[in-house]
């Protein structure tokens, strides 16, 4: 499974041209194990309990800070970890998917877990760009994971609009992105220890990519970063042609008394239908 960090979000930032910048933390920054990343994880601790000779390996892209949270990865169960060290900070989506990529070429593998996007830059497409370079199977946006050894297949539950699910089944090796309210990922224990040298750590070098290589394989370029624009509120305003105390009972209500007419057609299901066409008719919709 992938995980990835982030930035606090009680943490202060300062928001320039095309940076965004942690301010009052000193010189390291303050991160987090992303959110959905967790749920990731622990959907593979579950699955790992409920199957036979199951390995979970948590890979982690970045500088030597993404260590700290593969130790807590492996703290809440993980097998093993693997440090991509990169030390480059500004690829995009494709860049991070490519560099894993070029690692779990030379892996062996059932499922890829993903968390469905990040809680900072909420991109949502490390994941999808994983499964069409390793030209493999993906499921995104999942909430419910059901693994049938049998027929070599997983059956991943879709989060759709308005609480609507899409049920998809597909082969494995697969990737998959899952939703944080698939599940509630463990706190640590207390009395949990971590082996001396938990993780492995590899260059960029050994898995025959540079970060120049990559740099040049970006598919997005960041134009800039702003605050978010307030969106004004809506307000109804009264007819000019009422007296001013009526406007002022408009004003005070909220503007309740502005509502929309309608009109409730009642009959035969033909004679409704009539009225609708002679109402579309009257109205000029095409």
């Amino acid at each position: 499974m992938c995980v990835s960090q982030v930035s606090e979000t009680r943490v202060e930032l300062e928001i320039g041209k095309k940076t965004v910048r942690q301010t009052g933390v000193g010189e390291q920054p303050s991160n987090t194990l992303n959110r959905s990343d967790r749920s990731a994880l622990e959907e593979a601790l579950k699955i790992k309990n409920q199957m036979k000779d199951v390995e979970v390996v948590a890979i982690g892209l970045g500088s030597l800070n993404i260590r700290d949270h593969l130790i807590i990865c492996l703290k809440l169960g993980a097998d093993r970890a693997v440090h991509l060290i990169c030390e480059e900070s500004s690829f995009d989506s494709y860049g991070v998917a490519f560099e894993i990529s070029r690692y779990l070429k030379h892996a062996e593998f059932d499922i890829i877990l993903c968390g469905n996007r990040t809680s900072d830059w909420n991109g949502g497409q490390v994941g999808a760009v994983l499964g069409q370079i390793l030209d493999l199977p993906q499921i995104t946006e999942v909430v419910k994971i059901e693994v049938n050894p049998l027929k070599n297949t997983v059956i991943g539950h879709r989060k759709l609009k308005r609480s609507d699910r899409q049920i998809v089944e597909c082969s494995l090796p697969a990737v998959i992105t899952v939703d944080p309210m698939i599940n509630q990922p463990r706190y640590i224990s207390v009395h949990t220890q971590v082996k001396k040298h938990p993780f492995e750590a590899i260059s960029l070098e050994q898995v025959t990519v540079s970060p120049q290589q990559v740099q040049n394989n970006a598919m997005t370029e960041l134009v800039g970063v702003g605050v978010r624009r307030p969106r004004p509120k809506k307000m109804i305003m009264p007819d000019k042609n009422l007296s001013a105390e009526d406007r002022l009972k408009f004003i005070l209500s909220g503007g309740q008394n502005a509502t929309k007419k309608g009109n409730i057609l009642t009959g035969a299901v033909e004679e409704v239908a009539q009225k609708i066409i002679l109402f579309l008719t009257q109205e000029k919709v095409s």
